[in-house]
C-alpha cells in the first residue's frame, strides 16, 4: 500500500493546495451546454460531438511546410476525390451549392466539371462535418454528415490565395 507522508513544516503549502482544489471544484462549471457527463443516443453510443466541422488539406501547397508534407505523405488524394464524385454519380451522395445549400443536379455538377478552370486535381481542401461517438464496443466512430470540396485559387502573379468552396456532398441515408 502506498502511503503519503506530510512534513509538518509544509502544512502551509498543504492548506494552499487544499484551498486551490476546493476553489477549482466549486468555481469551474461547464459553459455553453458543454458537460463532461456522457450523453447517450438511442443506440447507447456516447456522443463526443453531435456535429464537428474541420478543414483538411488534401495537397501540399507550401513545399517548405514539412509538417504538412509529413501529414499527407500516405494520403491517396486522387482516390478520395474520385470516390466522392463516383459515388455522387451513382446516387450515394446528394450535392448542394455552398454556402446557400441549394440542391444540385447531376447536370449542375457535370457543368462544373466541364468548366475550363476546373480540374479534379485542383481540389485540395475538404471540409468535414461529422458526428463523433464512442460505440458499445468502445471504438471512436466518425460518422460523415457532409464533405465540402475546396479548390485552390491563385492571383495573377501565381500567389496562392486560399480555397474556394466548390460544392457540398452529403451521404443519402
Amino acid at each position: 500500500m502506498n502511503r503519503i507522508y506530510f512534513n509538518i513544516k509544509n502544512i502551509g503549502a498543504i492548506h494552499v493546495f487544499a484551498l486551490c482544489a476546493l476553489l477549482n471544484l466549486f468555481s469551474c462549471k461547464p459553459q455553453n451546454g458543454n458537460s463532461s457527463k456522457p450523453i447517450f443516443d438511442n443506440a447507447e453510443n456516447i456522443i463526443i460531438a453531435d456535429t464537428i466541422t474541420y478543414n483538411f488539406d488534401l495537397k501540399v501547397i507550401d513545399s517548405t511546410d514539412y509538417w504538412q508534407i509529413e501529414s499527407l505523405k500516405n494520403l491517396k488524394r486522387d482516390l478520395l476525390v474520385n470516390y466522392l464524385f463516383t459515388e455522387f454519380y451513382k446516387g450515394a451522395f446528394a450535392a448542394y451549392s455552398f454556402p446557400d445549400n441549394e440542391t444540385m443536379t447531376f447536370e449542375d455538377v457535370k457543368h462544373i466539371e466541364k468548366e475550363d478552370s476546373f480540374s479534379r486535381d485542383k481540389i485540395s481542401m475538404i471540409q468535414f462535418k461529422e458526428r463523433w461517438f464512442i460505440n458499445k464496443q468502445g471504438a471512436l466512430v466518425k460518422e460523415p454528415i457532409s464533405y465540402t470540396l475546396g479548390i485552390e485559387t491563385y492571383s495573377k502573379q501565381n500567389t496562392f490565395l486560399g480555397y474556394k468552396p466548390l460544392l457540398t456532398l452529403k451521404p443519402k441515408i
